[in-house]
Parts: structure tokens; C-alpha cells; sequence
């Protein structure tokens, strides 16, 4: 083969694994920092021009393995794109948006030392992005495009003056920070949520927070500001482990760094997901008491629908400003699809629950305090009801587990599911599970009521969990029963016990 076809060839094969990388693994825009501008994925591919010419070089160097030599183009593109991304609380006011950072190419450099110069009296009251866009030129300064560096020290020089005052641009001063720690792990792009998500265009909004998971995973570091973090021992009462979003934003990550309020590194170490024993304790350790998270977890997290409801409990004490947010920042730890609709309210867990159900056999779903959502009774109307709970639960209990059917599913009748169902008989003032004798601690706000129990599955060695039906129909769908869950009381805990058979039941 001619070495021009050679070339052409090896060309192709970089050409596609370029696209493949930028288009599928990177956000759709990154802040590009020599230049402080903010670009599209696709010109990334033109900011790396002259690496995708030393990867057609490296790959015409060895053509005896040439799927060897293509995953080392792979990484040779990884490398050439890393980009570091960014962990925060984000504040009540003053961050920097899309537009703001969609402004930052025209920075005028005089603009910036004239304002930085400015009489403190002219700056009283300024909101960040007042602040930033002052700093602007309506025109791109070509001193700024070839010197990039200078602009980038010049938003320091305004950050360190503006840092103590009351009108300072925060988000301006997180965004440099955040800058200079990706600087120093040789990333020339970053990403950050706040700046980066062009939320004018529905589409764009979706995609980010569908992909939002993957692009952290994706990341060659994650950096964490935390905000009210002193020293390692305050970091129990920052409000960063109080987030929805923050939870897939600890587990994603592959390297990860901590920095405290005011951007120490809370440790030594490179990366934070190695053990380290300054803290006289590792970091995960302490991170762990605080999320409830267990450290293999934190560690090496895998997203998928495995220990579903564990993993509810993690999200449980967090909170989100919007209360859709609550199901769809738990989407890539599922690694499930859920489109995005915001007004929804409570549908967006109820939505996220429904698909898990489709893909899993977990009952541990079913097992929650708290309130029930209104599409049906069987279904948690956030995490919030989750809670910990000791051994996991079976498809069903005792020693018909293997035989059972442990399918279940949704329907137009209500949620298809196979318990062991007692009825429930009252005998003076003790309940008791009719033809078992077994009794039943219950208190319910109604008297008279016909009621039955579902063993949902076993709880621990020794106990069984249960859960409280009321029957709307005894032949609902032919022989098949209808019930609703009771919401007086949740989840029952009974001796472990030798139960009947399973009956196919549907709850509403």
C-alpha cells in the first residue's frame, strides 16, 4: 500500500475515534482556559487539531496490532480532551450563568484593570454579573485571544480584590478558583453546571441532565468546593452532603479532590479516592458516617437496578430546590432512561419507580415509611420515605421462596404482584392473622375495617416484612383480588414464619 493511503487510512480510523469520543463522552459546551471561552464539543476537535496529527503519526508507527494501537489512540484522545469538572452548593445568588461565561471570550483587558481600580464607592451594590459584564468589550480584543493567560490573571486580580466585599461577584470568584485547581492538574477545559448548561434550549437542558452522570465519570477530575467547610473535622455539618445533586456527583467520579471554604485541599493526596491517612482516619471512612454510603461504594460505585433500595436510602435525607429534581438526579445512579418535565411535581419519582420496576425484581422498593404517592399506593412518594434496613429482602418468605413467582408488574388494574395474604381478625383488643394465630401490633385509626396483611419478603433472619391491604374487590379480575396499601401503617415487622403459598393480587 502507497503511503499516501496509508495515511488516509490511518487518518479514517483516528478521524473515528475522535468523533466517536467527543461527540458521546464530552459535554456540549466546556470552558476552553487559555482562551477563557466558552465552546461547542464539535470545536474541540478543531482546538486538538495538532494531536489528532501526532495520533495519525503514533498509529503509522505500529501496524502489527492495530487493536492495540487503537485503544492507545483512544486514550491518546482522552488525554488531548480531559477536562475537569466542578462539585458545588451553589448559592443563593450571584453565579455566573450561560450567558455570563458565553461573554467571557470578549474580555477586554483594559477593562479589567480599569475596573479594578475602580473607587470602591462606584462598585457598592454591583451584582456579580453586573460586575462581569463591565468587564466586557463588545468586540473580541485580539491582545485578549493571544494572550489568554493574561486575561485569566487579570479575573484573579479582580476575585482577590473583590473577595472581601459585600457586592464581590462570588460565582466570579468560585469560577477562578475552580480555574486554578484545574490548571494544576493539566486540564485546559472545564465544566460546571451552573455556566455551562445553555438552559434556553430545551433539548440542550435535557441532554445535560440525562448525561450528567456519564460526563462526570467521564472527567479527568472532579473538584468539590466545600463551602462552609473550615478544617476536615467541620465537614460533617456542610450542607454539599445535604444535596440531591452532590450524591452522583461523589459516586461518578473516578478522581475526585476536596477543597475546603477557602480552597485548601482538604488533604494531600492527588486524588481523594485513595486511601489516605492524614485525617488520622481515611477520608472515606469519615465520608461514609457522614452519607451512610459504604465505602466500597464510594470508592468503586457502579450505577445500575442492583441494591435498589440501599441506594434509595442514600438519597434519602438529601434535598433538592425543585422537587422533580429529587428523581431525576438519582437517573444515572440507576442508569435508567426518564424524560425530562419540569412542573410534574411528585410524578418524577413516581415515573422513576415505575421504570425501575420494569427492569428489576428488588421488593426492597416496596419496603418504606412515609407518605404513598398518588398513582399508587404501592409506590413511595419520595425517598424520603426509605430507611435503613438491616439483611435484604427475598422475592418471597419462607420456604416457598424458591418455587414463587417473583415477577410482578404494572397494570391498568394497579400493581401486579404474588404475597402470602392473611386476613386480619380482631379478638378483643389484639389482631391476629386469620388461620395462623399469629399475633399483630397494629394501630388503626378506623374501627371495623376489613383488613389483610402481604408478607412482602424477609427482613433479617428472623423477622418478615409485611405490609397493611384494605380489599376494594374480592373478584375484581376473576379470581384475583384488588386491594390498597394502608397508609396508617407502612411496614410491618413479623416473626419469620413458614407462609402459604403466594396468591396473585393487584394493589391500587
Amino acid at each position: 500500500m502507497c503511503p499516501q493511503r496509508r495515511r488516509r487510512n490511518a487518518s479514517s480510523v483516528v478521524d473515528n475515534i475522535v468523533n466517536n469520543h467527543v461527540h458521546n463522552n464530552l459535554p456540549i459546551y466546556l470552558l476552553y482556559l487559555p482562551d477563557m471561552k466558552l465552546v461547542r464539543r464539535s470545536t474541540v476537535k478543531m482546538l486538538i487539531g495538532p494531536a489528532i496529527t501526532r495520533m495519525v503519526d503514533v498509529y503509522l508507527t505500529a501496524q502489527d496490532n492495530p487493536i492495540q494501537q487503537e485503544e492507545y489512540i483512544k486514550q491518546m484522545v482522552k488525554d488531548a480532551t480531559a477536562y475537569a469538572i466542578f462539585s458545588h452548593r451553589w448559592l443563593d445568588e450571584g453565579e455566573l450563568t450561560f450567558q455570563d461565561l458565553s461573554k467571557l471570550k470578549s474580555i477586554n483587558v483594559a477593562g479589567l484593570s480599569l475596573l479594578i481600580n475602580r473607587p470602591k464607592s462606584e462598585l457598592k451594590g454591583l451584582h456579580g454579573a453586573e460586575i462581569l459584564h463591565q468587564a466586557m468589550d463588545s468586540t473580541a480584543n485580539r491582545y485578549a485571544k493571544r494572550n489568554g493567560r493574561e486575561v485569566f490573571r487579570k479575573l484573579q486580580e479582580i476575585c482577590h480584590y473583590l473577595s472581601g466585599q459585600d457586592h464581590c461577584a462570588p460565582g466570579l470568584v468560585k469560577l477562578v478558583k475552580f480555574c486554578e485547581a484545574a490548571l494544576r492538574c493539566q486540564c485546559n477545559y472545564v465544566w460546571l453546571d451552573t455556566g455551562c448548561i445553555n438552559k434556553e434550549s430545551s433539548a440542550e437542558h435535557e441532554e445535560s441532565i440525562r448525561s450528567m452522570f456519564g460526563w462526570y465519570r467521564n472527567s479527568k477530575i472532579c473538584i468539590v468546593h466545600l463551602g462552609e467547610t473550615i478544617t476536615p473535622l467541620t465537614m460533617l455539618q456542610d450542607p454539599w452532603f445535604t444535596r440531591g445533586w452532590t450524591l452522583q456527583e461523589l459516586l461518578a467520579p473516578k478522581v475526585i479532590k476536596f477543597f475546603s471554604q477557602s480552597w485548601r485541599p482538604i488533604t494531600a493526596k492527588p486524588n481523594d479516592k485513595i486511601s489516605d491517612e492524614e485525617l488520622g482516619i481515611p477520608l472515606w471512612n469519615v465520608i461514609s458516617g457522614i452519607t451512610g454510603i459504604p465505602e466500597v461504594q464510594l470508592v468503586n460505585f457502579e450505577p445500575g437496578i442492583i441494591d435498589v433500595r440501599e441506594r434509595m436510602v442514600w438519597a434519602s435525607k438529601r434535598i433538592t430546590t425543585r422537587i422533580e429534581d429529587m428523581a431525576y438526579c438519582l437517573i444515572g445512579i440507576f442508569n435508567i432512561p426518564l424524560s425530562i418535565a419540569y412542573g410534574e411535581g411528585t410524578i418524577a419519582f413516581y415515573r422513576l419507580q415505575v421504570e425501575i420496576v420494569q427492569r428489576s425484581h428488588d421488593r426492597g422498593l416496596f419496603a418504606w415509611n412515609g407518605s404513598p404517592s398518588s398513582d399508587n399506593s404501592m409506590f413511595a412518594a419520595g425517598p424520603e420515605a426509605f430507611f435503613p434496613l438491616q439483611g435484604s429482602l427475598l422475592t418471597t418468605g419462607g420456604e416457598v421462596a424458591v418455587s414463587a413467582d417473583p415477577t410482578y408488574a404494572l397494570t391498568n388494574y394497579g400493581l401486579r404482584i404474588p404475597l402470602s395474604v392473611y386476613d386480619v381478625v380482631k379478638q378483643g383488643d389484639k389482631y391476629k392473622l386469620d388461620r395462623l394465630g399469629m399475633e399483630v401490633e397494629l394501630q388503626l385509626q378506623t374501627q371495623g375495617e376489613k383488613l389483610s396483611i402481604g408478607i412482602l419478603g424477609n427482613g433479617s433472619r428472623k423477622t418478615s416484612l409485611a405490609i397493611l391491604l384494605k380489599p376494594i374487590s374480592t373478584d375484581a379480575i376473576g379470581s384475583q383480588r384488588q386491594y390498597e396499601r394502608i397508609t396508617t401503617h407502612y411496614v410491618i415487622e413479623l416473626p419469620r414464619s413458614n407462609w402459604k403459598a403466594p396468591e396473585v393480587i393487584f394493589i391500587k
